[in-house]
């Protein structure tokens, strides 16, 4: 069940919407250098995703990164360790095709973090002990990132 779930979050992530003048193309996010670098990363997470690929994934993830799972207990929390040699290979291991799309709704950057607001379209074959099966998900979340050193942007928690 927590496999699931946390397949769910990880596929939490893609691109689509309309360009226009003063705006990043395929977005309506303000075109500014920061916005830019910032998308960059959902890019290659959504790309990550896609190719089912858990080292190019975790190239844009940083050693801080940390869940707390929305939850008010820490039983399920947990931080990189986990999430690079526990829940993205499990994960990936499961799934055979996948396809994911983000909407970007909102982008906000203060100094030296950032949060992205999107919604997420996923599906994904997934081969499970009952066979394979087609799992789709849409949602609506928000990705924490944290530019750190030689100012490289790096997700720290959402995924």
């Amino acid at each position: 069940m927590k496999t699931a779930l946390v397949l769910a979050i990880v596929l939490a992530l893609p691109l689509a919407g309309c360009g226009h003048a003063g705006f990043i193309k395929g977005t309506k996010i303000t075109d500014t250098a920061e916005n830019r670098a910032v998308l960059a990363v959902v890019e290659e997470v959504r790309e990550a995703l896609r190719a089912r690929d858990a080292k190019r994934l975790l190239a844009v993830v940083s050693t801080d990164y940390y869940e707390d799972m929305g939850t008010s207990t820490t039983d399920d929390d947990y931080g990189y360790p986990t999430l690079s040699n526990e829940i993205i290979p499990t994960s990936l291991k499961t799934v055979s095709e996948m396809h994911v799309e983000f909407t970007i709704h909102e982008i906000e950057v203060e100094e030296q973090k950032a949060r992205v607001f999107l919604r997420y379209n996923s599906r994904a074959r997934l081969s499970l002990p009952s066979g394979k099966v087609w799992d789709a998900h849409k949602e609506f979340n928000r990705v924490e990132l944290s530019r750190e050193a030689g100012g490289r942007w790096l997700i720290v928690s959402g995924l």
